[in-house]
């Protein structure tokens, strides 16, 4: 009689996939199996026994179920939210290695992580399971407003809800603000704190101000003092020459000049905060103005200012007030000049008329320079020629000439006019363009 034989693995981890068993073996003898399938929790014996006819033996196969080793780590499963965690690691203490899933702890939230041995080791999975504990507040409560040089507290190591710890710095200056931060010793699921520290120095505070004169003398816009201080916050002491006034006060309006001392006390801590306005008087100012000759062809305005307080500012024509004090003039007529000073006390203002006219002018209805005429709201006379001296037109004041005469337009060319103004004459030319 024939041996069956058979390449079969006979050693299996519990519960591990097993094979089906064949039912033809290596040597072509069919039979069949009694268990027919491996038992995978069990060590026991499996018999082939061949067909009826094949003069073949029985087969037996001694199948081992091999125990799983459950794997063992010495890891720590519980911390601190936001705590610094280990790398969890990729051997167990038996030797055994895998990896985990997920394979990072993480350090804000409860979590498990599963360690799955490498294949071909008779070891079970192993679970961690972690524990993230939330950081509870550190309070305190401590004086965080010194005067300098204040004696100030010792900085406590244990806060007003039991957590212990230390200061870094772990004293207050006196002379300095600054922030003191308390750590909470480790393991405490505490939050660090953070202490501001102000010192308030007493030191004075200088402005110097001035107070607005009338043309007469006497003054006639007060003057603000302002601390800067939340009103709620101090006791205000003024003076005026070292003589108390009645005020408790942040601000103060005056109307004299001298020196006013303001004496400031924090409510809270008692550090004083001192000030000293010195109020001068100005006087207002006054201006000459120096403007190009009559038709000049590049014309100016000059101001030169003096009183009030330096620097001035000046407007032409009521554009934005600017640091120059010369106005380029291009179309004559009647310019607004103001002026004013640094303290905003004053503002002069004063209408100059420049005489200027347009060299040419193209009638072309395209709306640029389609007229002549002499920029003014004074009154004058134009009479304008032709260049045989024969009058062409004649302008009163502002009226305008559109290069026409008896409604027929004229040709491009040069003309002459006369200006009568202000007790003046003048002569000139300028050009038709078409």
């Amino acid at each position: 009689s024939e041996n069956p034989t058979f390449n079969l693995q006979n050693t299996f981890c519990y519960n591990e996939i097993v094979p089906v068993l064949p039912i033809i073996s290596n040597n072509s003898i069919s039979g069949t199996w009694s268990p027919n399938v491996i038992n995978n929790q069990i060590s026991r014996s499996y018999i082939f026994t061949p067909n009826a006819g094949q003069c073949a033996r029985s087969f037996t196969l001694n199948v081992s179920i091999l125990n799983n080793i459950t794997p063992t780590f010495t890891l720590q499963n519980t911390f601190c939210q936001g705590e610094i965690v280990p790398v969890l690691p990729l051997i167990s203490n038996e030797n055994i290695s895998g990896t985990w899933s997920p394979n990072i702890i993480n350090n804000q939230n409860n979590g498990s992580y599963v360690f799955t041995p490498n294949t071909g080791q008779c070891v079970s999975s192993f679970t961690l399971n972690v524990n993230i504990s939330p950081n509870m507040n550190t309070s305190f409560s401590l004086q965080n407003i010194f005067c300098q040089g204040e004696i100030v507290p010792i900085l406590p190591l244990v806060s007003d809800n039991n957590i212990s710890g230390s200061w870094s710095p772990n004293a207050i200056d006196n002379q300095n603000s600054g922030s003191y931060i308390f750590t909470p010793n480790v393991g405490l699921c505490a939050k660090v704190f953070v202490l501001d520290i102000a010192i308030e120095s007493e030191q004075t505070t200088v402005q110097y101000l001035s107070i607005c004169k009338d043309e007469n003398g006497n003054f006639s816009i007060p003057t603000v003092l302002i601390s800067g201080l939340n009103q709620g916050d101090f006791n205000f002491l003024w003076k005026k020459d070292n003589v108390v006034i009645n005020y408790n006060t942040t601000t103060i309006s005056v109307l004299n000049e001298g020196k006013y001392n303001l004496i400031a006390s924090d409510i809270s801590s008692g550090c004083q905060q001192n000030f000293e306005f010195i109020v001068t008087s100005i006087q207002p100012i006054t201006a000459k103005y120096t403007v190009s000759d009559d038709f000049d062809l590049n014309q100016t305005i000059a101001v030169d200012a003096i009183g009030g307080e330096p620097p001035y500012l000046y407007s032409f024509n009521n554009l934005p007030f600017q640091n120059d004090s010369v106005f380029n003039v291009y179309d004559g007529g009647d310019i607004l000049v103001k002026t004013k000073d640094n303290s905003s006390c004053y503002e002069i203002s004063k209408v100059l008329t420049l005489w200027q006219y347009p060299r040419f002018f193209t009638p072309n209805n395209d709306g640029f320079n389609d007229s002549w005429g002499i920029n003014t709201f004074k009154n004058v006379q134009i009479n304008i020629f032709d260049r045989f001296g024969k009058l062409i037109k004649q302008l009163k004041n502002r009226e305008r000439w559109d290069g026409t005469f008896n409604n027929q337009p004229l040709t491009t060319n040069d003309y002459w006019f006369v200006v009568y103004y202000e007790n003046k004459i003048f002569k000139e030319h300028f050009s038709l363009k078409r």
